[in-house]
Order: C-alpha cells, then sequence, then structure tokens
C-alpha cells in the first residue's frame, strides 16, 4: 500500500553526470582486507572521471596505487520537503600519472589539513541513480 509521497525516478547518465559536477563531498566504497570501508573525501568530474586527492600512507592512497574496482556516491537531501537525489558510480580506482596531476589537482580542494599530494581518479564504467520528488 503506498503512502501518496513523492514518485521515484531513474536518472539517465547525463543527469547523473550534472549533478555530481554541482556537488564536493561524497563517499568512496572499496574493499579492505575482509572489510567493506566507506571512506568521505572532497572530489571533483572531470569529464567522466571522477578526481580527489589523499594523503600518500592513507586507505585510498595505497589503494589507487594498485587500483581497485570501487563505487562512489554523491546525494543530496531535503528531509523537510521528502525530496532528494542519489548518483552511485562504479568503476577503477586509479592513481593519475605525472603529466596529469598538477591539472587534476588543481580541480580538487580538499576541505581536511594537511597534505594531499596523491591525486586519485576512479575511471567509471557505470553510473546511475535515482530522484525522489518532482522531476
Amino acid at each position: 500500500m503506498g503512502d501518496g509521497g513523492p514518485g521515484l525516478t531513474r536518472l539517465d547518465a547525463d543527469e547523473c553526470w550534472a549533478l555530481l559536477g554541482h556537488g564536493h563531498v561524497g563517499r568512496i566504497a572499496l574493499e579492505d582486507e575482509d572489510t567493506i570501508v566507506i571512506v568521505p573525501v572532497n572530489y571533483a568530474v572531470d569529464g567522466t572521471v571522477v578526481v580527489f586527492r589523499t594523503q600518500e600512507e592513507n586507505l585510498l592512497g595505497r589503494a589507487a596505487s594498485w587500483g581497485r574496482r570501487v563505487a562512489f556516491q554523491v546525494d543530496h537531501l531535503d528531509p523537510d520537503a521528502h525530496t532528494g537525489w542519489t548518483v552511485l558510480a562504479r568503476g577503477e580506482l586509479r592513481r593519475a600519472d605525472e603529466q596529469e596531476t598538477e591539472r587534476l589537482a588543481a580541480l580538487v580542494s580538499p576541505w581536511a589539513g594537511g597534505e594531499r599530494p596523491v591525486v586519485g581518479r576512479i575511471v567509471v564504467a557505470r553510473i546511475d541513480g535515482r530522484r525522489v520528488g518532482p522531476s
């Protein structure tokens, strides 16, 4: 039985990329040893690649060096209006190469202090999303 709330609609890839392009904070999910870890990051979008900066010795810095399948999620919710959207991108985490590091690093401004010399890229293979509420 429905409650008469707002409808749920699927977003196409163009809508998903447009929404990601306006965001600043997302979450990367990856496997670490015997568990799944979810790490919040500041990010930017470069074409169809998600870019972030991190520290060399932390989990994301190490994972970017050997490549990993990851999921990346961003959402926006308005609890008063019962509206919002979520975008889920899946792909491979890679470390930016020397030629692209400086350009990509300039796209992201980490909120947390400290050096963030590693530029990670999520090369997206699949992206989808949903919106609840009016289109």
